[in-house]
């Protein structure tokens, strides 16, 4: 999954955008991918929210908190959103 840093939108696969240059005799293009809702070329690998399913840019590591499978409960996601991570931890320890 991926996510645009432009408007949000989280999509499987980015879209090819393509241009060609048809001044040119052999007519060459440029291909790049972008996001499929916005077009913008400003997109990273999604981070998921294991309790809630919010999507994060991985670029984003101020949103979520990545948990080593040997250090978090079975119970509990490998990774979790501050706000779920909140929320565990008022219910789990307060």
């Amino acid at each position: 999954m991926y996510i645009c840093n432009e408007c949000g939108a989280v999509f499987d696969e980015p879209a090819v955008q393509r241009e060609t240059h048809d001044w040119l005799d052999s007519s060459p293009s440029e291909e790049w991918a972008v996001c499929p809702n916005c077009s913008s070329s400003d997109y990273s690998e999604a981070v998921q929210c294991g309790e809630c399913g919010e999507y994060f840019s991985e670029e984003d590591t101020d949103e979520f908190v990545v948990f080593s499978p040997e250090a978090a409960d079975s119970d509990f996601p490998h990774v979790v959103c501050n706000g779920c991570l909140h929320d565990y931890c008022v219910e789990n320890f307060t």
